[in-house]
């Protein structure tokens, strides 16, 4: 596949992210060199213009995220700064200026929020599904799960409403949660009832030290928290099911034992629905593991994303981990589980591949959920795509690089066996 267009950012670091808004006329890219920048699609298609860019931080931007379009262009960021800010796009700047060599002027943007109750650095933003009103879920490396709302029409008033220890989370589903018979993997999710309390307090981590007492009275206080003086243990990535009619639900990570949790923020106290501990075989993968997957923190889940569902009857979340592990749950709620009911869910593992030795930075769905985006950090985003057969299949290759002559990438075009 061809590169169709490049864009030279401007930015003077490296560039931690990039995000579409709803329509896929603007992208905002974030930058360790601590700016934000918000492209818009030119007049013919073929390129970017530069609207709008300023200072958003006090440290690498980490994470970037827009709104639905229904509450007006908003952008949330997160950063190693321990903060989350939140900007609202008012307008155009006063004065004419100059913006990639057209003469316009630059849109402008002003901070509304600034959240500060992390106590670690913000790894994770995303504005929740418009149905539940405008809410905003970021996770920290002191292993923190928070959502925010939106109390006030200027935007400048948000209400903590969870703050959630996601170590403590356990399953309290009363039964245990099967998995799908043509798995391969059963008892992965079944686990999850008896295992709770072993893999989120303690998991599998070496050495214990780190290691402090949760505090606060809410789900958790007293636990320990792996997060909390180690942020290699804390969180790292959080993801919102699409759909309204299961409820707020979310899909949440953290340290490095490659436990995925899908927590219902609609029962009191917000619990984990399902806990997906990595499959413990790999016969699942095309390739024979290598030594980085063996090796400690090599499961740790780098990137997740939620699929739309579209009117399928379950739900897909992708994984992408530090070994280069590319992952594909199925999850099925159960019947009478709609409005975030504890009825019990189950799990499978659709799709895995990869085991390459470049770490898997970002995974991404497109807006129907057909098409996953994988990031490595070798520098290349691969797009894939499930036949009717139920293999996966790369359906091209882009690079920053030359294209190669073949347009196969080392195999990388290869159907990839489920």
């Amino acid at each position: 596949m061809l590169q169709t267009a490049a864009l030279p950012t401007g930015h003077a670091d490296l560039v931690t992210d990039v995000a579409y808004d709803f329509y896929g006329e603007r992208i905002a890219t974030g930058s360790a060199d601590q700016k934000i920048k918000v492209w818009r699609k030119d007049s013919k298609g073929s390129g970017w213009e530069l609207e709008a860019e300023w200072k958003a931080h006090d440290a690498p931007i980490l994470r970037l995220t827009w709104s639905h379009p229904e509450f007006g262009n908003l952008l949330a960021s997160c950063s190693y700064d321990r903060t989350v800010r939140i900007w609202e796009e008012v307008g155009p700047a006063g004065g004419a200026s100059m913006v990639n060599g057209n003469s316009g002027g630059q849109r402008r943007w002003a901070e509304r929020a600034l959240l500060n109750e992390a106590r670690g650095s913000v790894r994770g933003v995303e504005f929740g599904p418009n149905a539940f009103g405008l809410k905003l879920a970021s996770i920290s490396t002191d292993a923190t799960l928070r959502i925010y709302t939106s109390i006030s029409p200027t935007l400048t008033e948000w209400q903590l409403t969870n703050s959630i220890s996601v170590p403590s989370l356990i399953n309290t589903s009363s039964s245990a949660n099967p998995t799908d018979g043509d798995s391969g993997i059963s008892g992965i999710a079944g686990q999850s009832s008896q295992n709770s309390s072993t893999n989120s307090n303690s998991g599998s981590v070496a050495g214990g030290s780190g290691f402090q007492q949760s505090s606060g009275t809410g789900p958790g206080a007293g636990l320990i928290n792996p997060g909390k003086g180690n942020e290699a243990l804390g969180g790292w990535t959080v993801s919102w099911c699409k759909e309204k009619w299961w409820g707020s639900v979310l899909a949440v990570s953290s340290g490095h034992s490659g436990i995925i949790k899908i927590v219902s923020l609609s029962s009191s106290p917000p619990s984990a629905l399902l806990i997906l501990p990595p499959p413990s075989n790999n016969t699942s993968h095309p390739q024979q593991p290598t030594q980085k997957h063996n090796s400690l923190g090599a499961q740790a889940i780098t990137s997740l994303s939620w699929a739309a569902s579209c009117g399928r009857s379950y739900h897909l979340i992708a994984s992408g981990h530090r070994d280069g592990t590319v992952r594909v749950w199925k999850i099925k709620p159960a019947d009478g589980a709609g409005s975030g009911g504890n009825a019990s869910w189950s799990a499978s593992v659709m799709g895995e591949w990869g085991l390459g030795e470049a770490t898997i930075g970002r995974v991404e769905w497109n807006t129907t959920g057909s098409i996953l985006s994988v990031a490595s950090e070798e520098g290349k985003v691969r797009l894939y795509k499930a036949t009717y057969a139920g293999k996966w299949e790369c359906m091209g290759t882009f690079s920053a690089e030359a294209p190669q002559e073949d347009g196969n990438d080392d195999g990388a075009d290869a159907m990839i066996q489920e």
